[in-house]
């Protein structure tokens, strides 16, 4: 399974948590390891505050990332200060309920 983390501790944060819950009833993928925040070693909800985002700077291996922040400029701010770190991945989370034209590129 892929290791992700939610970046971010918040009630959207948690939204990602459960997609991400669903998407792993239906094809089991996702190991989440956490949240990334500021409060680390607290709980929100059914999983811990690993890290704070300094970690993502300087982590050595891969690991997937997904953002359950609502503010697009603290979102923005943030990748710019992870984009020097390659091995970092971002990646598109569908809910397995979605009925959408497939032949879209999403």
């Amino acid at each position: 399974m892929k290791e992700i983390v939610i970046v971010g501790s918040g009630g959207f944060a948690r939204e990602v948590g459960f997609l991400i819950e669903e998407i792993n009833r239906v094809s089991p993928e996702w190991d989440i390891l956490g949240y990334i925040d500021e409060n680390q070693g607290e709980y929100n909800g059914k999983y811990k505050i690993i890290n704070n985002d300094d970690w993502l700077e300087q982590l050595g291996h891969e690991l997937y990332v997904v953002f359950g922040i609502g503010n697009p400029n603290l979102v923005k701010k943030l990748l710019s200060r992870f984009s020097n770190n390659e091995n970092l991945k971002y990646p598109n989370l569908i809910h397995p309920g979605v009925i959408a034209d497939w032949e879209r590129i999403i």
